[in-house]
């Protein structure tokens, strides 16, 4: 079970990436974590129909 404190943690985190600050957020992540973004602005494990 989560307690109440994470929650407000997580709450207060995702409000501040919603404003524009990724640092709360990025902050909850484990130092050897590795962030990956979208490569050229598609899904690319998605099949595109042929």
């Amino acid at each position: 079970m989560v307690d109440d404190a994470t929650i407000e943690e997580l709450r207060q985190a995702v409000e501040a990436l919603d404003d524009g600050d990724p640092g709360p957020f990025a902050s909850l992540f484990a130092a050897d974590a590795e962030w990956r973004g979208i490569p050229s602005g598609r899904l690319w494990w998605k099949r595109v129909p042929s």
